[in-house]
């Protein structure tokens, strides 16, 4: 992401780079660190920023993602925070000091509110579709007065705690929390209003830095943000300008109202309002990786100038008669940046589809009351030369609602080298007509790139009884949430007290968990989106809720956690057969915990270790179905793979066996995938691995590790060998 100004790297911002490097290697600017969203980078910064995930996004529409959008019109409160005198004043005779001249813009787009005449006429683009069939608008209704909301806050700042800058030059620094506890402090005094009616928009004056986190400042960092905050009395969306004089000079000509700093804050200011508006929690509107509406148009071109002030300075709006220099902002329907639009389509309601893990249940709904839709739902792995298969397809139509329900038996979801294609047809059929779902090619989740998929969300809660609570992470950027104990849906989503520092939310209970309480965990994101360069493209997506069993209160997991430093997640209980050794390996247990194997007529019982594992010898055999129960439930049933094959003298491959046709042959994955972009087929998991062939013939299968996945479970089944002579 450049900037309209300058492009972004530098000697001055590669150390905060390097802070965020991609997972793939190499550093690349992020549009998202923790919980601030639409980083504007530095303005004055200079040299050629270069990143992939950038030119990818340039050309992806923003995607809706099931989330709130201030979709009823917003107040925009100013807060310019600072002793007395802090701000520059007029830089000469007949223009405003910086404080006026920012709250004269705000002042303009509410004057301008619903006009197609400037960048704010994409808003009405925007719109929210929380609940089935309920379409809300986007709204362009700005509301700003200057005797109530422009606030002058001489309030000190904080005397302990405050960062380090990385300018060597600026001794005043405040965090990103201080500025939260700050607004806090305004909105308690005056009795202000939280929520998605209201931003709180703070600027800071020259000399005074600000960090989301170590080493992420305004100096080197970003000129802006937006972001949500919640201490516990409400959500806040607010977000924060930094002067542009604290990174270096501000170029001059691009001033047309005649104060080159002030100018460049209101750019940022345009910026982040129109963010904060379509992508309030961070589950509204993006690219497919985290680019908002405004990121995906931070570059040097600004569109054909409407003409010049006098001092030659050229501008690109005219709002309420004043003269403004700022960036385009995205236009979905247009598939480009733009100064206005008179075009207000959006493509909701989006089709929605539900795969619960393990289940061969796959449920949906065409968010349209229309009956007799035809969908056909395929299970599609990759083969054994490298080729597509179809395991499993099943078809059924649309009851009068618009929901469908049907199921992919003996087959089961859940597995991130899956690939779900849930294709319609028919008068009503959403358009596209095709989806694919690639869970396990959602970019990076750890960073706020791209959503969370099945072995990120096995792996990514904790249940505790210690107080009692249920948490999950990562819970920013990862879709609507929801969390349910023994079937029933509590209150509250986690996506809302999500803390954005730790990636980590965590909802206290008001009871223990007991052990025959099963807990899930969902979450509802735009994962269908498909590149419209690729070979089946869906630029709108459709939302795709995956459901995962949370393991017990005080389970262990043997999972390596990318966000460890803030969150231990619990077990997820799954379970090996070893059909050569006659053992059972059961692992995601609570340690010191007395569980039961049962397996038909057969029952064995023993503790967990203190890793949370159960070892025991048990007479399991091809075909069987091996529950796992801790006296109160079965939270796990392995399904005992077929699986026996047959190798002649020192083979690398099997002559011959058998084994469960269509499931993975080989373990489960071991470490959460993580790509470059998300929905893109390539350099991603699905469409990986290797499958038993459909006709259950081993034959050319590897020998080296006998193995086959329980899709059913998550666990697997160790096979049997017969060695030929």
């Amino acid at each position: 992401m450049g900037c309209r100004r300058v492009l972004l790297l530098t000697t001055a911002c590669a150390a905060c780079l390097a802070l965020a490097p991609s997972a793939w290697g190499g550093p690349a600017f992020r549009p998202r660190v923790g919980g601030a969203m639409g980083l504007v980078p530095p303005v004055t910064s200079t040299g050629v920023f270069a990143s992939p995930e950038l030119q990818a996004s340039a050309h992806k529409p923003a995607t809706y993602h099931g989330g709130q959008v201030m979709a009823g019109g917003i107040t925009v409160h100013a807060i310019f925070w600072g002793p007395a005198g802090s701000f520059p004043g007029s830089p000469r005779r007949g223009v405003l000091g910086y404080e006026r001249l920012v709250a004269q813009f705000f002042v303009d787009i509410a004057r301008d509110s619903g006009r197609s005449s400037n960048v704010y006429s994409t808003l009405i683009q925007y719109a929210e579709g929380t609940k089935p069939g309920a379409i809300t608008p986007g709204k362009y209704a700005i509301s700003f007065k200057r005797s109530r909301d422009m606030v002058i806050d001489t309030h000190p700042y904080p005397a302990s705690g405050r960062c380090t800058s990385p300018s060597k030059k600026i001794h005043t620094c405040v965090t990103d929390a201080q500025v939260q506890r700050e607004i806090g402090r305004l909105i308690a005094r005056s009795h202000g209003r939280r929520g998605l009616h209201n931003l709180w928009f703070v600027f800071l004056p020259p000399k005074v830095d600000e960090c989301i986190s170590k080493g992420v400042c305004g100096t080197n960092s970003f000129a802006g943000y937006h972001a949500v905050s919640d201490l516990g009395h409400g959500a806040v969306i607010y977000a924060i300008a930094i002067d542009p004089a604290i990174e270096g000079p501000v170029p001059n000509h691009q001033d047309p109202e005649g104060f080159p700093s002030a100018e460049s804050t209101i750019d940022t200011a345009a910026h982040e309002t129109e963010e904060a508006i379509t992508d309030p929690q961070g589950v509204g509107w993006m690219g497919p990786n985290g680019f908002e509406v405004g990121d995906k148009c931070e570059r040097p071109v600004l569109g054909k100038p409407l003409g010049h002030a006098p001092d030659g300075a050229p501008y690109n709006q005219l709002i309420a008669g004043h003269e403004y220099l700022f960036q385009e902002m995205w236009s979905n329907d247009q598939g480009r940046c733009v100064q206005r639009t008179h075009v207000t389509a959006n493509p909701l309601p989006l089709p929605q589809v539900d795969l619960v893990q393990f289940s061969p249940r796959v449920a949906g709904n065409i968010e349209r009351r229309r009956a007799r839709v035809h969908v056909t739902v395929k299970l599609v792995r990759g083969g054994p030369t490298h080729n597509q298969v179809t395991v499993a397809s099943a078809s059924t139509t649309t009851a009068g609602d618009g929901g469908w329900s049907l199921s992919l038996a003996p087959h089961a979801v859940g597995d991130d080298r899956d690939e779900i294609i849930v294709e319609y047809a028919g008068p009503g059929a959403p358009d596209p007509h095709r989806q694919a779902i690639l869970t396990g090619n959602g970019g990076n989740a750890y960073t706020e790139s791209g959503w969370t998929g099945w072995t990120e969300m096995d792996n990514g809660s904790r249940a505790s009884n210690h107080p009692p609570s249920v948490a999950f992470g990562p819970c920013f950027q990862t879709g609507v949430e929801q969390y349910t104990i023994a079937g029933v849906t509590a209150p509250g989503s986690p996506t809302r007290f999500c803390n954005t520092k730790r990636g980590v939310a965590t909802a206290l209970l008001s009871a223990p968990l007991r052990p025959g309480q099963a807990v899930t965990w969902s979450a509802n994101d735009n994962r269908a989106f498909s590149p419209p360069t690729g070979p089946a493209p869906n630029p709108h997506g459709g939302l795709v809720k995956l459901t995962v069993p949370v393991g017990e209160p005080g389970s262990v997991s043997l999972f390596s956690n990318p966000i460890h430093k803030f969150f231990t997640q619990g077990g997820f209980p799954t379970c090996t057969a070893d059909l050569v050794r006659q053992t059972m390996r059961c692992a995601g247990l609570v340690p010191g915990r007395r569980y039961t194997l049962h397996d038909s007529s057969r029952r064995a019982a023993g503790f967990a270790n203190s890793k949370g594992v159960l070892f025991h010898h048990l007479a399991v055999k091809q075909g069987d179905v091996v529950g796992l129960s801790n006296g109160s439930r079965t939270i796990t049933r392995l399904h005992v793979a077929h699986l026996h094959v047959t190798v002649k003298g020192n083979g690398k491959t099997a002559s011959g066996g058998r084994c469960q046709p269509g499931e993975y042959y080989g373990p489960p994955l071991a470490a959460a995938p993580i790509n470059r972009q998300a929905g893109s087929l390539l350099g991603g998991i699905a469409l990986t691995g290797e499958i038993c062939p459909l006709s259950g013939e081993a034959r050319g299968l590897p020998v080296a590790h006998v193995e086959q996945t329980d899709e059913r479970s998550g666990g697997e089944t160790v096979g049997e060998v017969t060695h030929i002579r």
